[in-house]
């Protein structure tokens, strides 16, 4: 892994190849946890069947991402589970969209989680529900820079909220010693 706090990996291919692509990524991305109902979206668990039928029969292009965090980030900010994880990709595949520029009302994702303790990581695919595209959207690697500046942001937020509410613990606990005098009594 790179010195990088966020890595993030971006590949795609045409419906046509689905053999080698949708079908066996989607089996992979769900088979490699034990949690069958670990397949989620910005709506929360979704039904691995459903999906399955879907990327079937789609005729677009499906994209593929990986986004890894360095693992004391992770274990930092508590990236230890669904919840976060989820969280965090309903904030930023939109704006991932926008700068791949697909249409938000057309768009769609799925995301599973990988809590390998070296390499937390989630693997997420994405494509257009109604098939628009004649050709792939060209991702320059200034736009790849800008889409892993879109994760690295979100963890540099979810830090400093961290932060704030330490600080905020700490004043209080002030507030409430300053309270009480050293036998325990209310001071007034």
């Amino acid at each position: 892994m790179s010195d990088s706090e966020v890595i993030l990996r971006l590949s795609y291919r045409h419906q046509k190849q689905r053999d080698v692509f949708s079908a066996q990524y989607l089996d992979y991305m769900v088979n490699s946890r034990k949690d069958k109902t670990c397949l989620f979206n910005e709506n929360g668990v979704i039904e691995y069947a459903a999906i399955k039928r879907e990327l079937r029969d789609h005729e677009g292009y499906i994209w593929r991402c990986i986004i890894s965090l360095r693992e004391e980030v992770a274990q930092e900010l508590g990236y230890l589970g669904n919840e976060k994880w989820q969280f965090m990709l309903s904030q930023a595949m939109p704006n991932l969209a926008r700068k791949m520029g697909f249409e938000i009302a057309n768009f769609f994702w799925v995301g599973v989680t990988n809590f390998d303790r070296e390499n937390p990581h989630a693997k997420v695919m994405f494509w257009e529900k109604v098939k628009k595209r004649i050709s792939p959207p060209h991702v320059s690697v200034i736009i790849l820079r800008e889409m892993k500046e879109l994760f690295k942001r979100q963890i540099d937020d979810e830090r400093e909220f961290m932060k704030c509410l330490s600080d905020s613990y700490q004043d209080m606990e002030l507030s409430v010693d300053s309270i009480f005098d050293k036998n325990g009594l209310i001071i007034l």
